[in-house]
């Protein structure tokens, strides 16, 4: 506690300015959504909708809600448990807040904790203004990418990552395997890496043989008994266990024929292309360092060999989807740090901060993300959403829909697209498969008493109609469907060929 103390008291006046530059980052992260609320980031936006979607549909209980999620915690890229621990919070935010916003809130909440550990990190290797360099340097590279800021559990995965790497710089072995529970509870998806960790710490620790088999025991034991917790107390265990592991699925490192390797094991692009030149920088600048003399051939290998096995774990035990999240959190942490101590090798400050410099300069004149969605064209539509009573039941097409309850409070016919539904619990499948094809019947029927009569059976109250979408879909011989003309004689126009019908006026 003494040492803890004086690191704080030595340290306070650094550890604030790293707080005011994480905000800085993520405010210029999420300018578009700060000045612009329609504007969104598509990827982190799925899970977080699904949610609000499933848990106000007379379809979905919570309990089946948690069983729709769970498949996709292996699958996709959510888990369970911090899911399940942030609900309660960010429901009660979405009553202050859009759903966007609470997103942002939760990135900053991220950001700071992964940035505080980076300058523990930072300040364990060299000197304080060095440390505050390393964290400007983290957060620029992973502002660049799309997926860290507004996902809770990426954020949480960033944070074990640097809380891992602390942990094996100082040498603190027991603080890495308890890192195990903490991974298991917090991202499960990240336990490979951590025991990554665990086994570097463990070869270079200092003793005898037997204190280092003694923990590479407890290591596995644990390992093995999180593993057997998840197969007997996770519902549909052995689907997901067959899922998981199933041969055809996995990323292939040695299958060339295989486009997606780079996509979704090394995971370099990341939805952005500022991210695949930063990257592309600091690997090139760490092989040309390691390559220029033998005497620094080993002087980023720590980081390499991690990030090496967490490859290696991911692509040969688990699917590419779930490889590409093992690897985001790695190559952010651990290629920052390599490059890092590349530039402090170099005595003149002109090459240190002339590096952070022009990183800085990419970071501010290139669009971070190019995977947003702008749906400034809702915006009159949302606002009037927003002010009509909670208890609203909407339907229209899917691209219309996904993005509803994300800037009101209304709930909507949720039909999602089969891919995203296959990988739901078996026996939801065929019933959300049902659902997509009914509504879809609906949206282009030609029977104006038909799409009636639907929303009557399903206690739908309004139709959102967007000829934009219907541009593409011409079976109808170039005439409106029954939707749109429904739309044009009896909904409120919002310009652009956007209309919202109430059906009870039917």
């Amino acid at each position: 506690m003494k040492r803890i103390r004086s690191f704080f008291k030595d340290h306070w006046g650094m550890l604030l300015i790293v707080y005011c530059i994480s905000c800085l980052f993520n405010s210029i992260v999420n300018f578009k959504t700060i000045m612009n609320p329609y504007y969104i980031y598509g990827d982190i936006s799925f899970y977080a909708v699904f949610h609000r979607l499933c848990s106000a549909q007379p379809l979905f209980t919570n309990d089946l809600f948690l069983s729709v999620f769970d498949m996709k915690q292996v699958l996709l890229r959510v888990d369970i448990p911090i899911v399940k621990w942030l609900l309660p919070v960010t429901i009660l935010l979405m009553k202050a807040m859009s759903l966007s916003q609470v997103l942002v809130v939760q990135s900053i909440i991220f950001c700071v904790i992964a940035s505080v550990l980076m300058y523990l990190i930072g300040a364990s290797m060299g000197s304080k203004k060095e440390a505050l360099l390393l964290v400007v340097l983290f957060l620029i590279y992973t502002g660049s990418m799309d997926s860290f800021y507004g996902g809770a559990a990426r954020g949480s995965g960033m944070a074990i990552t640097c809380a891992g790497f602390y942990c094996l710089h100082r040498k603190f072995t027991y603080a890495i395997i308890m890192l195990i529970p903490v991974a298991w509870l917090s991202y499960p998806p990240i336990l490979p890496l951590v025991a990554a960790f665990a086994g570097y710490s463990i070869i270079h620790r200092g003793g005898k043989i037997r204190d280092k088999m003694v923990l590479i025991g407890l290591t596995g034991l644990m390992l093995c008994f999180f593993a057997v917790w998840l197969f007997q107390v996770e519902k549909q265990a052995l689907w997901k266990l067959s899922s998981l592991m199933e041969w055809k699925n996995r990323a292939g490192i040695f299958d060339l024929r295989n486009n997606l390797l780079l996509v979704y094991v090394l995971n370099i692009n990341e939805h952005s292309a500022l991210y695949v030149i930063f990257t592309g920088i600091m690997i090139g600048a760490s092989l040309v360092y390691a390559l220029h003399a033998r005497r620094n051939s080993g002087f980023v290998g720590r980081e390499f060999i991690l990030i090496s096995a967490g490859v290696f774990i991911a692509v040969f035990f688990v699917k590419k989807e779930v490889a590409s999240r093992e690897v985001i959190f790695s190559i952010p942490v651990f290629l920052t740090i390599a490059f890092w101590r590349i530039l402090l090798s170099f005595k003149s400050g002109v090459v240190r901060y002339g590096a952070c410099m022009i990183f800085a300069l990419l970071f501010l004149l290139v669009p971070p993300n190019d995977g947003d969605i702008d749906f400034s064209r809702y915006r009159e539509l949302f606002t009037d959403l927003s002010h009509t009573p909670s208890d609203l039941l909407i339907a229209g097409p899917l691209k219309s829909l996904d993005f509803v309850p994300f800037f009101t409070r209304q709930s909507v016919f949720f039909a999602p697209f089969w891919e995203e539904a296959k990988h739901c619990v078996p026996s939801m499948q065929t019933e959300l498969k049902n659902r997509k094809q009914e509504l879809e019947k609906i949206l282009y029927s030609k029977n104006e008493q038909e799409i009636v009569r639907f929303a009557g059976r399903n206690h739908i109250t309004h139709f959102i109609v967007d000829d934009y979408l219907y541009a593409g879909y011409n079976s109808n011989g170039g005439r409106p469907f029954a939707l749109q003309e429904l739309a044009h004689r009896h909904g409120v126009a919002y310009g652009n060929g956007l209309y919202l019908i109430n059906v009870n006026q039917f």
